[in-house]
């Protein structure tokens, strides 16, 4: 499902990269992780975010992060 990038909690900490675009990071005050892609869809090229998962640790989010770009660079 696709949201608004605004939706996004301001108290979360956003963890983002080139090298890891169109993927991100974020992390709730609580303590989660969630990994988001980037999506431009519409006659208007209007951004969105994707929910890809919710990763138990900092390091499944990166290695998901990689799986996904190896996935996207196949296609």
């Amino acid at each position: 499902m696709l949201r608004n990038p605004n939706t996004i909690p301001k108290e979360d900490i956003i963890i983002e990269d080139q090298a890891m675009e169109p993927f991100f990071i974020s992390k709730s005050s609580t303590g989660g992780f969630t990994v988001y892609e980037r999506v431009i869809k519409g006659e208007n090229n209007t951004e969105y975010i994707k929910t890809v998962c919710y990763p138990g640790n900092f390091g499944y989010a990166l290695k998901t992060i990689a799986e996904e770009k190896t996935n996207h660079n196949r296609n």
